[in-house]
Parts: structure tokens; sequence; C-alpha cells
């Protein structure tokens, strides 16, 4: 924590690409989420809470009348958590997220809310050392919360997609997101023939140029939400591969659309064809 001289500090500074300031008045205002995430998939930025740009400058707002001259910022990322963001975590994981301390639960939730975490990401998070970060990391791939991806220096995480203690339940305690799933309960592409059809000619050879796969990931996503795991279980590819070669082009091509466009790189990201405006 350090201590910020707020008034001549901020005097100076405007809006742009990489700051804002919000009005704290009625609480952590709605949209400082969306900035957050915009900010998490980018290059990093400010949220200045309790201030707001008018026309005559920056003056306090959301804040107490009597402002002292030295104001001391203490932003614990864990008071900042989205509630259905934890909920969703509590669900999925159940006790074993509850007893987590402070840094492994912004462990997780950051892979949760940024589709992935790093051990410097979580230095810039917390502070805290990178050997302490390690050992938090490494805890939670042990405990099935998070999954690692490649090693040492290159080593990132996520969060695991299927929860040990929950294997064997009934469909309604799937541990997915409530109430925002791509695909309605049931109807898991491995269940609807008409999609392993049109699938068909990706599964019977391991090679297709990319205009191919295109054409065919566009007639799946056609009127429908699937993820890119839903999509390589069709197609018989693998999925990081078919999302880094295929579908994050094709979403800059606008022929895909993301479920959620606020969030990128969500785990459960989904991705719909373009709908065509009628001629």
């Amino acid at each position: 924590m350090r201590q910020l001289d707020l008034f001549s500090a901020l005097q100076s500074s405007t809006e742009g690409i990489d700051t804002e300031f919000k009005s704290a008045r009625g609480g952590l205002p709605g949209s400082f989420w969306e900035s957050y995430s915009a900010f998490a998939n980018t290059q990093g930025g400010t949220i200045v809470l309790g201030v707001a740009e008018k026309t005559a400058g920056l003056v306090w707002e959301g804040v107490p009348a009597l402002q002292p001259d030295r104001v001391k910022l203490v932003l614990p990322m864990v008071s900042l958590i989205p509630d259905e963001v934890e909920k969703a975590l509590r669900l999925r994981f159940g006790d074993r997220f509850a007893q987590l301390d402070k840094t492994a639960v912004q462990a997780v939730v950051t892979a949760q809310v940024e589709g992935g975490v790093t051990n410097g990401r979580m230095q810039e998070i917390t502070g805290e050392h990178s050997k302490d970060i390690t050992g938090v990391l490494q805890g939670l791939v042990r405990d099935g919360l998070l999954t690692q991806q490649n090693q040492r220096r290159w080593a990132s995480y996520r969060v695991a997609e299927d929860s040990p203690h929950l294997a064997g339940n009934s469909p309604q305690d799937s541990p997915q997101w409530a109430g925002d799933s791509p695909h309605l309960a049931g109807s898991s592409p491995h269940l609807q023939p008409e999609l392993l059809s049109l699938a068909e000619p990706a599964r019977n050879k391991k090679k297709l140029p990319v205009a191919e796969m295109e054409g065919l990931v566009l007639l799946l996503c056609e009127a429908r939400w699937l993820t890119s795991k839903e999509l390589a279980l069709l197609l018989s590819r693998d999925a990081e591969n078919l999302q880094s070669r295929i579908l994050g082009g094709m979403v800059k091509k606008h022929l895909l659309e993301l479920r959620f466009p606020d969030v990128p790189n969500r785990p459960d990201q989904a991705y719909r064809t373009v709908a065509k405006a009628p001629e």
C-alpha cells in the first residue's frame, strides 16, 4: 500500500486509453468491470474511483465532503470480485474454493475473468514475490482448481474444466456458470447427429484448407452458440489450435461474433455465425 497525494497527482491527468475516472457515488460503479475487462485484455490501465471529470476539471464525487490533503488508497482486489464470479466458483469447487486464502482466491478469479493467469500477472495484482506465487499456483494445480499450460517461465494457468468431486453427479449439478451456458442442457454437440453430419468432412481428413475449415465452422455456428471445445469435438481438432488458427481470425474478419465480447478470453467463450443483412 502506498500513499498518494491525489490533489497534485490527478490534476494534470485526463481520461485516455489507459486511464479512467469513475464516480464512487452509491458504491462501486456498474461500469467498473467493463473497464477492468478492457484493460485486462490490452496493455493494462488505471481506474480512479471517487473522482469525476467535469468541464471545469476533476472533482471529488462519491467520497466524504471533508477531504484530507493526503489520501491512502487501499484497493484489495479480492473485495472487488463480482458476486456472480464468486458464486460460480463456489458452486463449481465447493469447500475447496471457500477454504482458499486471499492470494489463491485472486489467482482462481483472475484465471476465470481473464481466461488465464500467470506468475507475472499475479505479481502485478498482489505485489507478492514470484517464488511465493509459484507455490500458490502449483498448490491450486494439485488441488484440481487450475490446470497448467506450458512450463517454467512460459507457464500459464486456467481454471480446471471439471471438478473431481462433482464427477458422476447429475447434469443439473454441472459446474458451469449458472444461466449463461452457450448451449441448453442436453444439447451437447455429440448428441446432435445433424452437426456431426455437417462436420464429417473435417473428421475424415486430418488436413483441410483454411477456407474449407472456415466454411464448416460457419455452418456449425449458424444460429447457434458453440465453444471452441465443442467445435473441436465436432471437427476432431485440437481446441487451442482451432481457436488460435481459425476462430480468432474469423472473429477479426467479422464472420463470427462472440457471445461475451467484453471478455474475449473467457474459458466458456462461444461463437456464432454473423447474420447477413437481408439484400
